[in-house]
């Protein structure tokens, strides 16, 4: 059964319950702990963990984005390694979990017991806890598991047997029941109640208000009890719980099948192969509670840790029920496992992009495992958080371009991981600028950078992969607070007759695409706009300005076959409207000829349109041998031209192991969606492995769409130190040459295909816009990557970049005229000019010096910056 991560244990009983199976999982108030996250990567504990093994052991397969942002499959083949440090290694330090698929099991009736007593005297409850001590060997040796607590006063206990009949569970736990009236000489609350399922016990002693353990302030301290302790020593074991000011929680959730599995098959403790229970101690305060109060508590917590050290050799606990404070977190929680969980940290997360408190790795860094105070924390946490960064003046999405490189191989720049110790620096941010909030304080930075002779750099979200919308000793203009939105019924361009008409929205520079969406969604309309992770690129700004692909292109055309109108602040500080009737030549430009180049967009104007059913076509498959890649890949190509005329769209990647895509039909029909993509699927499932996953699924509206979450789609796309290259595939190619083409691309390491054109794009005249003409045969657009750790020296970032290049030269050889979309693509291009504007180049050179003589306004890879050196700060 796979789990999403942000399925609840609730939620996974109910499912499996549902067809009649059971699944091992962990019991709270409301079944409200994740079954995905933190509760199985600390080795997840269960009533049924004597019957059935930990939680570890019934984990047959991770997902996990890890921080390189790879979306990886784990398991006992694959990853083997990483596989064994997330079964117990702890959650939040090896990556991102997205998924965990686990064994179930049938459903089998179940019998609780609960017992409540009350004790009149410290003797009585030494004799009864005892008691209780010395039953649990015979307990877990019959798959018994539960929970309990006790103080002097009295003990209230709740367990359960698994798949035995009644009178069997009474006569196991009735010589206990007797015992404790006995002795007490009272009235002893218990019974012994069948239920048929797991279940069914849950909602039943929920529905008693059991199990209360939310809503308060508290932090918890607990050790593991061997089991030889518990047959050694129950007298002075009980003796020492007793002594415990609050009592304790006593969880029997090991032992019996758990006990059976060899100690060094997962990263769990391996003391809990000889461990019957947790024992649970806690502290608690008010909420108006002093820092000294708060820390006398903690230090109440850390003395009773040190008398519970008492009962156990190894001062074993359970990671996800302890406290911050122990002395040597690293053996308590993992024991002998400790050396290699760090060394598999070390090795899938070299600069500890994942790092918790007294998680593995965490004692190289301060108490708060980040830089220093809350600020540094904000950064750490929301590193790959692209609405963060967009709202951070200078702070770009990709963060390589953040650094910056001197010609003697140094490095300026500021690292997250500061146990390299290298100094926090400016690199390539600048310094000064000015936020922007309308045309009129743009116009006044323009004047004063053109009388002071400053190197120009304008930035909205800071989305860019060729370092555009930064540069070191810059003065940057800020449009990002820019966020006005204006719709129109009937828009007619200034300038012309007024025949000619639109529905149509007016975005601010600052606008991005979330944005954007939400507001046209809420009138019931769609606009051809930008996809990413949290939907955070600019809408008014590079990326229309560079073409602006869509999944939706193949329907309704690039983003510039739906701009209307520009308003632009030029070099010479004018506010101007440019339309096809007023500055037509400019307005040509713009539409493609790239961002920072011809002036600074201060609004953009786009039609509108009525919203659309879409049909979503899902797959993903793990190839079971390098040929099957070779045969899917190439119908996966040649299917492209049917799917162009069809005005389908989406994006995907893949290599000779896996494939992942999800495309969307706009207005086409379940049954016709089937049919296209159909022969596919087939295909797929001859050649896929275990897991694959095939699904068409129809939405009312892409605003349905937008509020689906598809695993595996979801990977941090910002945060990281990526450069990519990308080329254009053509529609020629991918009817007629489908077959070397694939061939080609599997021979790279990994490779992403946007399916962002086709259909409409290719019904436009390629000398319409500035837009290389060759969007106008293409169906796709291919890109490939390279990255590099935060700390890399300069050598090793140019062998990264090397890379690179060659493996352009690869992609070069699917195309005629290496065309590339110019937002996505390589600084390292050979001819820049001709792979992002083909024949426009000369054109849009000339409009660029019609329109900016001074070169005020200049980015690296962008129009004339040949011109000018590396960092486009002199001409040569």
């Amino acid at each position: 059964m796979t789990l999403g991560a942000g399925v609840q244990w609730a939620e996974a009983y109910s499912a499996a319950h549902a067809r009649n199976r059971l699944i091992v999982g962990g019991v709270s108030p409301g079944g409200t702990v994740g079954a995905a996250g933190g509760w199985i990567l600390g080795g997840g504990h269960s009533a049924l963990t004597a019957a059935f093994g930990f939680g570890v052991d019934n984990v047959l397969e991770f997902k996990i984005v890890t921080a390189d942002a790879k979306y990886l499959t784990v398991n006992d083949y694959t990853n083997r390694s990483l596989f064994w440090a997330l079964r117990g290694g702890g959650g939040g330090t090896f990556g991102v979990v997205t998924s965990v698929t686990y064994r179930v099991h049938p459903n089998i009736p179940i019998v609780g017991s609960f017992v409540t007593a009350n004790f009149s005297s410290p003797d009585i409850a030494q004799a009864v806890i005892t008691e209780f001590i010395n039953i649990q060997p015979k307990l877990t040796d019959n798959h018994w598991g539960g929970y309990s607590s006790f103080n002097n006063g009295g003990i209230q206990l709740l367990y359960i047997a698994p798949n035995v009949s009644l009178s069997t569970a009474q006569e196991i736990i009735n010589p206990f029941v007797d015992f404790v009236t006995n002795v007490t000489q009272s009235d002893v609350l218990s019974s012994s109640l069948p239920f048929d399922s797991f279940l069914d016990w849950m909602n039943f002693i929920f529905g008693l208000g059991q199990l209360s353990g939310v809503g308060f302030i508290a932090e918890v301290s607990s050790r593991l009890l061997p089991r030889d302790a518990a047959l050694a020593r129950p007298a002075e074991i009980a003796k020492t719980l007793l002594a415990m000011p609050y009592g304790v929680g006593f969880n029997c959730v090991a032992g019996g099948a758990s006990s059976q599995i060899d100690p060094d098959s997962v990263a769990f403790h391996p003391s809990w192969r000889n461990a019957l229970a947790t024992i649970a101690i806690a502290e608690s305060w008010s909420e108006n509670a002093l820092v000294d109060e708060i820390r006398a508590a903690q230090q109440r917590l850390i003395d009773s840790t040190r008398i519970l050290d008492t009962i156990s050799t190894d001062s074993a606990t359970y990671y996800n029920e302890a406290t911050l404070h122990e002395v040597d977190f690293q053996k308590s929680f993992w024991g002998r496992h400790y050396p290699r969980l760090k060394e598999i940290k070390r090795q899938v997360d070299p600069t500890s992009l994942f790092v918790v408190p007294r998680g593995v790795g965490s004692e190289d860094w301060d108490a708060d495992v980040n830089c220093s105070g809350a600020e540094c924390a904000d950064v750490q946490a929301n590193t790959a958080n692209g609405t963060w960064r967009a709202n951070i003046p200078g702070a770009l999405q990709n963060l390589f371009f953040e650094d910056y490189i001197f010609p003697n191989n140094t490095i300026s720049a500021c690292y997250l991981n500061t146990t390299l110790g290298i100094p926090c620096e400016q690199g390539s941010i600048p310094p000064i600028g000015v936020d922007a909030r309308s045309p009129e304080d743009i116009q006044a930075a323009v004047r004063f950078a053109k009388e002071h002779n400053l190197k120009v750099v304008v930035q909205n979200t800071g989305h860019d992969y060729l370092g555009r919308s930064t540069g070191r000793n810059g003065f940057m203009i800020w449009t990002h607070l820019m966020k006005n939105i204006e719709f129109h019924d009937a828009f007619a361009p200034e300038g012309g007759d007024g025949s000619e008409q639109f529905e149509a929205v007016t975005l601010g520079a600052g606008v991005q695409w979330i944005e954007a969406y939400t507001a046209v969604g809420a009138r019931n309309r769609f606009i051809v706009g930008g996809i990413s992770q949290d939907g955070s690129v600019g809408a008014a700004g590079g990326w229309v300005l560079g073409g602006g692909h869509s999944a939706f292109s193949g329907k309704f055309g690039l983003g510039v076959d739906n701009v209307l109108q520009f308003t632009l602040v030029k070099a010479d500080g004018s506010h101007v409207t440019v339309n096809a009737h007023t500055n037509p030549t400019l307005f040509w430009a713009l539409r493609g000829g790239g961002g920072g180049t011809f002036g600074i967009v201060t609004s953009v104007t786009y039609k509108i349109h009525p919203l659309v059913p879409v049909t979503g076509a899902l797959a993903s498959v793990n190839f079971t041998s390098p040929d099957n890649a070779q045969r899917a890949i190439t119908e996966y190509i040649r299917l492209h031209a049917t799917l162009s005329d069809n005005e389908w769209g989406g994006y995907s990647f893949f290599s000779n192991y896996t494939m992942f895509f999800i495309y969307l039909a706009p207005n086409i029909s379940l049954p016709e969606a089937n049919a296209t993509i159909g022969p596919l699927f087939n295909l797929l499932h001859e050649v896929g492995d275990t897991g694959l996953i095939t699904e068409v699924v129809p939405f009312d509206s892409f605003n349905a769409l937008a509020n689906f979450s598809v695993p595996g789609a979801q990977d941090s796309q910002v945060g990281n130190r990526p450069e990519i290259s990308s080329r254009l595939l053509s529609r020629d190619t991918a009817l007629n040459k489908a077959e070397e083409t694939a061939r080609t691309l599997l021979s790279l390491e990994f490779v992403a295909i946007n399916y962002i054109a086709g259909g409409a794009v290719l019904r436009v005249d390629p000398e319409s816009t500035g837009l290389n003409p060759a969007w106008r045969n293409a169906v796709a657009q291919v890109y490939i990557g390279e990255s590099h750790e935060e700390g890399a020296s300069a050598e090793t970032i140019r062998a990264t970049q090397q890379r690179l290049v060659e493996g352009t030269a690869i992609l070069d050889t699917i195309t005629t005229d290496s065309a590339a979309y110019l937002n996505e693509a390589s600084l390292h291009e050979v001819d820049f000019k001709k792979s992002f504007w083909g024949t426009h180049y000369d054109r849009l050179k000339q409009i660029k010096y019609e329109v900016d003589p001074t070169g005020l306004f200049v980015v690296p890879r962008g129009v004339s910056s040949e011109d000018w050196d590396k960092d486009v700060v002199c001409r040569v």
